[in-house]
């Protein structure tokens, strides 16, 4: 009896204050009045809803932080859906020991994979260790993993061991959740490990980058850029605009994916809405540009057509817009 009383008053200093150190598993409620408030979102796309936190990372990825603990030795366990879709990677990520938004570790559970990963300034994406080959269905429960002890991270999912490895770069934080190229259900969440105050408040770091443009309206995904300063000093960008990397015609894009451009007169802090460059009958892509010292513009692409199978799709060669 004494034993379980003194879990239930180490649970009770977790919820009054989170001043004390606790070395119970620490379970979130989202049921409880005004739980967004302990949650640092990285904007709408992620919220609270019918006591999951969901997170809507379709067109770009949605984040939420636990904000009133951090850990050192921490395991972090939840279950996780992903609601099927054809397109994108359809990840769930699960974040420890996060000093800020810009340094923390984290496993990127996508379609198949499980990606053991360091998240630093200027960097997202220094990668520790994977797996391929899982069989994680789209639309169904899994329960994740993410565990560190020391110097080592384990992964886990649904109860097996997928990844071990060892990192000495970040020593404690907070814990969280993201989502990319998918909708995501996040629920059950225990974090286990002796938690205390923070001593700082989870600061956001300026981005080290700006967006050029995030739809240009063929369907949200850009790719493929190149930039030239023009004669008056602006610079001019064009890129790909089309509804995924091959974006062939479709009801969605009847003429496939196009030229788009965008204008910027500060150095490339701000741009210009985008607008359309060359949008002929088929996937028109990866273009390149230039100005010649008379003046003109050229701008060169290559496009794709369906082949005749219907399914794969055929180069039909390179093209120049003057």
């Amino acid at each position: 009896m004494r034993m379980w009383l003194l879990t239930l008053l180490c649970a009770a200093s977790v919820l009054q204050g989170h001043a004390k150190l606790v070395a119970e598993d620490l379970v979130i409620d989202f049921q409880a009045p005004n739980a967004e408030r302990d949650w640092r979102f990285s904007d709408q796309s992620a919220r609270i809803e019918n006591g999951d936190l969901v997170l809507d990372g379709r067109q770009k990825v949605a984040r939420a932080v636990y904000l009133p603990l951090e850990w050192t030795d921490v395991t972090l366990t939840a279950k996780f859906s992903v609601e099927p879709q054809p397109e994108g990677v359809l990840a769930c990520g699960f974040i420890v020991r996060a000093v800020d938004a810009s340094s923390y570790y984290y496993v990127h559970f996508d379609r198949g994979q499980a990606i053991l990963v360091r998240h630093s300034q200027g960097n997202g994406w220094n990668e520790i260790k994977r797996v391929s080959g899982l069989v994680k269905p789209a639309g169904q429960w899994h329960e994740g993993q993410l565990e560190c002890r020391g110097n080592t991270l384990r992964v886990s999912l649904n109860g097996t061991l997928l990844v071990e490895a060892q990192d000495n770069t970040l020593a404690a934080g907070r814990v969280g959740f993201y989502a990319s190229q998918g909708l995501v259900r996040v629920t059950d969440i225990r974090v286990a490990g002796t938690a205390k105050k923070p001593n700082a408040e989870f600061v956001v770091p300026p981005p080290a980058f700006v967006y050029v443009c995030e739809d240009a309206g063929a369907g949200a995904y850009e790719a493929f850029p190149d930039v030239c300063r023009l004669s008056d000093g602006r610079l001019m960008c064009v890129f790909y605009a089309g509804y995924g990397h091959v974006a062939l015609p479709n009801e969605q894009l009847p003429r496939g994916g196009r030229i788009a451009t965008c204008l910027s007169s500060d150095e490339g802090q701000t741009w210009s809405a985008a607008k359309t460059l060359h949008d002929g009958p088929d996937d028109d892509r990866d273009p390149s540009i230039v100005q010649l010292k008379n003046g003109r513009m050229i701008c060169n692409f290559f496009s794709l057509r369906k082949g005749p199978d219907g399914q794969s799709y055929e180069g039909l060669g390179s093209w120049m817009i003057v």
